[in-house]
């Protein structure tokens, strides 16, 4: 939703929840700072119960960011984004017992660690580096939509200048960590996780109220609403083909998770392995009906927006036309030539016919479903070139310190 403008006056009920909030994190930080030494603040006195850890690991995954991006997603590429989190739940289990074992073994106080005890001091402090590098680009994204959001429609109405609300939520964060580190940051994640979920119930009842439907009403209307289409296995060529999205899910998790130092040391701060290993596999399940409420929000919001008259099916200045081919719904971008896609459709679906009616002209029966013999390489790269540069951003990271490891190995030799 696109709002006009902020409201006149900021109004009392988000200002005393944004008191209580802050009074909350303040009491949770006081709590786990008595006593706290080194141990407390880098590993949690390794104390933490392993379900609390699980839970607030969800909302350490989603942020303001989240409830923009998760619902708009419905528009372009319906409902496959849940696809990508059931590659998460392997991805999880990956982590969860080849990744964790060692630091556990090695007890780390980082993970980077073992850069340093395999590869040496360098290897260490660039893996460090990189990691401070990404983290701090990643957060101040996500930090600027929540500041900006807070100034928008709550702050501008007081006329705060937006540099003071920056500064302002900068201290109070650093305030309330600064103690009890990452001890502080288990206990307060859960408490955030707690919020952001309320608040998303809250928007979805919000909506369904504003909509005039009840939770069954909801059900049989997003089951059978078109951008409700969860499993794409027909079109290979597309974003959303299922192995595409599964795959990157599996190898997303194993870089932003398993090797990040941020995700990972919550999970160290568990009493043993074997309780770390069950944290990690319960918050690869939760995963997935988090996101299916979102999506279900992005629902409920296009049919709000027509509801008021509003547009939908704009992004990024090009229009989605949704069409029946065979009882299939495809979606298709509008590109500046029109047709490409549909073209090299067309023209691979012919060079399969032509490969079938040969092959059964001279008796060897039908190829392989899928085997264009008639396509040039050049033509298939060009269509393919941003899924093998994705693949390739994704298979990188999470090779590079095995390859390091090789290298290292064969220079001891």
């Amino acid at each position: 939703m696109v709002s006009h403008g902020p409201s006149p006056c900021p109004s009392q009920p988000m200002l005393i929840t944004l008191v209580i909030y802050f009074l909350m994190l303040f009491a949770i930080s006081r709590l786990t700072s008595r006593h706290a030494g080194n141990a407390a603040f880098f590993r949690g006195n390794r104390k933490s119960p392993w379900p609390m850890v699980a839970f607030g690991m969800v909302g350490a995954s989603i942020s303001g960011i989240t409830f923009v991006s998760v619902p708009g997603m419905v528009l372009k590429g319906d409902m496959t984004y849940l696809q990508m989190c059931l590659g998460f739940i392997p991805g999880y289990f990956a982590v969860a017992f080849l990744l964790l074992p060692i630091y556990y073994k090695l007890n780390l106080t980082t993970i980077y660690g073992y850069l340093r005890q395999r590869l040496g001091r360098r290897s260490y402090k660039t893996g460090a580096a990189f990691f401070i590098a990404s983290k701090l680009v990643g957060a101040a994204v996500r930090f600027y939509v929540v500041c900006f959001i807070l100034q928008r429609f709550f702050l501008d109405a007081w006329h705060v200048p937006f540099a003071c609300t920056v500064v302002v939520m900068v201290a109070l964060i650093w305030l309330y960590t600064r103690r009890a580190g990452v001890k502080t940051l288990v206990w307060s994640d859960t408490f955030q996780t707690t919020c952001m979920l309320a608040a998303l119930v809250l928007i979805i009842v919000a909506a369904m109220g504003s909509l005039n439907v009840d939770f069954h009403d909801v059900v049989a209307k997003v089951t059978a609403d078109p951008h409700s289409r969860v499993f794409v296995f027909d079109d290979w060529a597309s974003r959303q083909n299922f192995w595409k999205q599964f795959l990157s899910g599996i190898f997303v998790v194993i870089v932003m998770t398993g090797l990040d130092q941020d995700m990972m040391q919550k999970n160290m701060t568990c009493k043993t392995l074997r309780e770390a290993q069950k944290d990690m596999c319960l918050y690869g399940f939760a995963f997935v009906p988090v996101n299916l409420l979102f999506l279900v929000l992005g629902i409920l919001l296009m049919w709000l927006a027509s509801a008021r008259g509003r547009a939908v099916g704009h992004h990024g200045g090009h229009s989605f036309h949704h069409r029946h081919r065979g009882g299939e719904l495809f979606q298709c971008r509008q590109r500046a030539d029109g047709t490409y896609h549909e073209r090299l459709r067309r023209l691979l679906r012919a060079c399969r016919r032509r490969a079938v009616a040969q092959a059964c002209a001279h008796g060897r029966g039908r190829p392989l479903h899928g085997l264009h013999t008639r396509v040039s390489c050049r033509q298939l790269h060009e269509c393919h070139r941003c899924h093998l540069h994705s693949l390739w951003i994704y298979l990188w990271p999470a090779a590079w310190p095995f390859l390091l490891r090789i290298a290292h190995s064969q220079k001891r030799q």
